[in-house]
């Protein structure tokens, strides 16, 4: 029968006794702390016991291995405190959530309920909480999340190891988690309101260069030969489209209309919420019928394991096809590039790559759109067959 181990507990003695099976939770010789596995054994929780009134009161504070021992020893005292003044360890009224990592858990179940958000998103705000912020921040109590933690506990520490852009957008998913539940009273007050980010660093966001010069693509197209049909079909539509990764992953079939000569990329799945029609030229038309004709096994145009091809799996590909010279990205780049040098304006361009427009430019495009993106793609597309694209 699975028992329990009272031992001196530290992060390497949760890990020993992971995969023992006679093993049900650890409990701490020093502190009212104890470790239980799930029953996966893939991770645990840690449990304060607090005794009131003779009884063994329980609290499940954190999981690791998100939060290891060290945080749980900084922010015991606290919780002991908590646990005197309300026992009661399943009581969360609303408006009285206690620390951060409640606020983290409610935005991040929040998040993946959100009908409005991209797969891509809602990914990168799932990374932000639980690699960054939950193991930074998750005990701390609200009343207690300052400046300075911010700073020395999340902050300066992020930006020894991450790009500035990559710090930004892990603070501005804590800002805005801690702004919708105040919003919506499960917080009395955002300890972060007023703060921004320039308050604590103020290195500028360097642009990434391009990786890919117009000149390359000769060379890329080349290199497509012999690939596998998915990540070279992959590659033509975002070279010859100037889409972008996870929108292209998206595309079904049924968005494709091979008569017409046109591709409908949804509203619900693009970045700026706005429906992005694309024209396809001659070559375009013909490189999907071969492709669709050869490859075609389910509703998606690039399909994956369980619907369409994932952003992280079709991003690997293309790093071990490219060795890791270029990203998908740069697709779009040098698309955009090449577009500019071939003197197409810059406001049907903005059409081509679906940014968001201002709505003097909307009533401007909107007259000739369907004309002049065709006509550019179309010289675009000839000038590619220059280089080497065929059908």
């Amino acid at each position: 029968m699975p028992r329990t181990i009272t031992i001196p507990l530290s992060d390497a003695a949760i890990r020993r006794h992971l995969s023992d099976q006679d093993v049900y939770q650890l409990k701490d010789d020093k502190n009212p702390l104890v470790i239980r596995y799930n029953q996966e054994r893939t991770a645990a929780s840690w449990h304060v016991v607090h005794y009131y009134k003779g009884k063994a009161i329980w609290r499940k504070v954190a999981k690791w291995p998100t939060v290891k021992l060290k945080a749980v020893l900084v922010r015991l005292p606290d919780i002991l405190v908590q646990m005197s003044v309300d026992p009661n360890p399943d009581k969360l009224r609303v408006g009285q959530m206690q620390n951060v990592g409640q606020v983290l858990a409610w935005y991040l179940q929040r998040t993946e309920t959100n009908g409005h958000l991209s797969p891509k998103r809602k990914a990168s705000i799932k990374t932000a909480i639980k690699k960054h912020l939950l193991p930074r921040l998750s005990l701390y109590r609200l009343d207690k999340l300052d400046r300075k933690v911010i700073n020395h506990e999340l902050l300066w520490p992020l930006q020894a190891d991450y790009k500035v852009s990559t710090v930004r957008m892990i603070f501005s998913c804590l800002k805005v988690a801690l702004k919708r539940a105040e919003a919506i009273n499960l917080i009395k007050a955002d300890p972060c309101s007023g703060m921004k980010f320039t308050d604590f660093i103020t290195a500028p966001i360097e642009e990434k260069e391009a990786r890919i010069r117009k000149d390359q693509i000769k060379k890329i197209l080349i290199d497509l030969e012999g690939v596998e049909p998915r990540l070279k079909m992959l590659v033509l539509f975002m070279l010859m489209h100037g889409t972008r990764l996870t929108e292209t992953l998206m595309i079904k079939w049924a968005d494709i209309n091979l008569d017409t000569g046109f591709c409908y990329i949804p509203i619900k799945n693009t970045k700026t919420r706005t429906r992005h029609e694309i024209p396809l030229s001659v070559t375009a038309v013909e490189l999907l019928t071969k492709y669709k004709k050869e490859n075609k096994r389910g509703q998606y145009v690039f399909t994956g394991r369980s619907g369409f091809w994932s952003d992280s799996a079709a991003s690997k590909a293309i790093r071990e096809h490219t060795k890791k010279e270029w990203s998908a990205h740069d697709l779009r780049k040098v698309a955009t590039e090449s577009w500019t040098k071939l003197g197409v304006d810059y406001l049907i361009i903005k059409f081509l790559l679906n940014h968001a427009l201002e709505k003097v430019d909307k009533h401007y495009i909107q007259t000739y759109a369907d004309v002049k993106t065709r006509e550019a793609l179309t010289m675009y597309h000839a000038w590619l067959k220059t280089q080497g694209l065929t059908a």
